[in-house]
């Protein structure tokens, strides 16, 4: 989730980036699009994350949207599903800087407010 909104009835949005992983290994930072936000499992803060894998998230407008906050888009997962919702914390500078330096490349903030004109 990057960020959050209310509908004209208080039904909550998420704006959320979808994102990809990698079955083995770590992603080779000279094939990464300047829109994508990667995590390698070899990073410190990949620990913290809850993913599982080395993940990959487009930060582009293709990829970013606002989700209605509700049992059709963020459920429990049973154990015999393969989804993986994770975090990354941003308290952790690095991490940080890198979302900072690809938010500013793809407009992160202007492509947020377009899609928060999307919201009924």
């Amino acid at each position: 989730m990057l960020d959050w909104a209310l509908d004209k009835s208080g039904n909550r949005y998420l704006y959320v980036a979808g994102g990809t992983s990698l079955q083995t290994g770590n992603f080779d930072y000279k094939h990464i699009a300047q829109h994508d936000f990667p995590i390698n499992k070899t990073e410190t803060a990949f620990k913290k994350t809850g993913l599982d894998k080395s993940t990959k998230f487009q930060l582009n407008f293709k990829n970013t949207l606002y989700l209605p906050y509700n049992d059709d888009y963020f459920c429990v997962i049973s154990p015999n599903q393969t989804s993986v919702s994770g975090s990354i914390d941003f308290n952790n500078a690095p991490m940080l800087d890198r979302l900072k330096l690809i938010a500013n490349h793809v407009d992160l903030e202007g492509n947020a407010a377009l899609r928060l004109k999307e919201i009924p």
